[in-house]
């Protein structure tokens, strides 16, 4: 494990952009099990969504971990600094939800009446919330090469990312 101008990375490649898929998978796929306790009504898939979201939330604290030494490498004032700034805003916002989703099932019985509005309503908002900062991360890899291996200075990804927003 190395941290260089790059941010962490382990043989060579970001340990933020390896991490980063296992909250998004666990907490996706933990929405189906809701869906599928509510068509099922049983509690195996409730049991399963609870142990997806917290395994999504143990590699949540990883990549927060990980994005933040990423974050302290972006020059200040570079306009990827407001594209991670949004990033993990949604993202901070969406562990927040499933945070709160995870609390609701405690307990490991199937949530009713008000417990299931707020578990899926959570879960429901998480997603969305995950898929804006997703796309927010997108942007810093592929539009300010953020986390790449890119050759060039700061300053050309910086011109770089400046015409790419007036094209906008």
């Amino acid at each position: 494990m190395l941290k260089t101008k790059r941010g962490l990375l382990l043989f060579g490649h970001p340990i933020h952009s390896m991490v980063i898929h296992f909250p998004f998978g666990l907490w996706s796929i933990s929405f189906i099990w809701d869906f599928l306790g509510i068509l099922n009504e049983d509690l195996v898939w409730w049991k399963l969504s609870f142990w997806s979201i917290a395994a999504g939330l143990v590699f949540a604290l990883l990549s927060f971990i990980t994005g933040v030494i990423d974050f302290s490498n972006i020059p200040r004032n570079h306009p990827a600094e407001k594209v991670a700034i949004h990033h993990m805003i949604f993202v901070v916002i969406a562990t927040l939800l499933f945070t709160c989703s995870f609390f609701l099932r405690i307990g490991h019985i199937a949530p009713s009446a008000i417990r299931l509005i707020g578990v899926v309503t959570c879960s429901l908002l998480g997603l969305i919330l995950l898929m804006f900062g997703s796309w927010y991360g997108g942007e810093l890899i592929f539009r300010c090469n953020i986390g790449t291996n890119q050759r060039h200075n700061q300053q050309t990804h910086h011109v770089k990312y400046k015409e790419y927003r007036k094209k906008k």
